[in-house]
């Protein structure tokens, strides 16, 4: 599809991470991970990617760098979109595509309709006048595969290939099961998703790295729809090993005028666990 990253080396961590707690980091703050930026970095060169990632192990700062990495190179048009709170097929659709048109590349490709649509929720006007007609908004969505279908499209058919990070996923899956228990509503909604990524055009034109805080494996075979995730690559991300935690440590009591002796170290990363959480 496109070359990936060279990965700078970070050269000792000589900026220190800022302490932050509970939400994803970027520029500066992003520690640790070289390694695993460059092995997903061409991971996604070749296949699409699910992310599997136990909580708190920093995979959201982790694909909000690939997104950035993959932007700044310019081979492809790199997207980060979370579907947390989408509750519906169209929810997924406007929210990823949303992201897509944000981006230089497709500003231009915005169809018609998506603009239309952007604008009334931004106005809530319910009724326009085409040709002395009026016409009811209020409601009124093309229906999601349709949208999908034609947003794709249009990306598919753009110069540049597309790398759209997709977070949270299983949060939608699970409302969709909520919504329909008997699962079916799940399996043709991911059945498309799979669907989607088979095209012929999409093999050079799209790839995806989906991932979300709960294991989109374990949530599919909830409900019987496993197959429609194998065409995904199963990448792995673990906690830090030993020696980066102690150099995580390390370095955010630098960055707040503190020393600390190998015992008070060791004492903190036992305390914390550290070595298998990333904050």
């Amino acid at each position: 599809m496109y070359n990936t990253f060279d990965v700078p080396a970070r050269g000792g961590d000589a900026t220190a991470p800022a302490s932050i707690i509970g939400k994803a980091v970027t520029g500066r703050d992003f520690f640790g991970r070289d390694q695993e930026l460059a092995d997903l970095g061409k991971a996604v060169g070749s296949q699409h990617v699910m992310m599997l990632a136990p909580r708190r192990t920093g995979k959201t700062s982790l694909m909000l760098a690939l997104t950035a990495q993959e932007q700044a190179r310019g081979q492809a048009t790199s997207v980060y979109a979370s579907v947390a709170e989408a509750a519906t097929e169209l929810d997924f659709v406007r929210t990823v595509l949303h992201a897509a048109y944000e981006t230089e590349e497709g500003k231009s490709l915005r169809p018609g309709w998506f603009e239309s649509w952007r604008q009334r929720r931004k106005s809530r006007v319910k009724k326009v006048e085409v040709a002395g007609t009026s016409v009811e908004l209020d409601g009124i969505d093309p229906p999601w595969q349709q949208m999908a279908e034609e947003g794709f499209r249009k990306l598919m058919s753009s110069a540049r290939p597309w790398l759209i990070l997709i977070d949270e996923l299983p949060a939608l899956v699970l409302a969709l099961a909520q919504q329909d228990p008997s699962g079916a509503r799940v399996r043709a909604f991911l059945h498309w998703f799979r669907n989607l990524r088979q095209l012929p055009a999409a093999e050079k034109s799209l790839r995806f790295v989906l991932a979300g805080s709960i294991g989109l494996d374990a949530v599919t075979r909830r409900y019987d729809a496993a197959e429609s995730l194998s065409d995904l690559m199963d990448w792995r991300l673990g906690p830090f090993d030993r020696g980066t935690a102690e150099r995580f440590v390390t370095s955010l009591a630098e960055a707040q005028g503190m020393l600390l002796v190998p015992a008070v170290q060791q004492r903190l990363l036992e305390e914390t666990e550290l070595s298998l959480i990333h904050i």
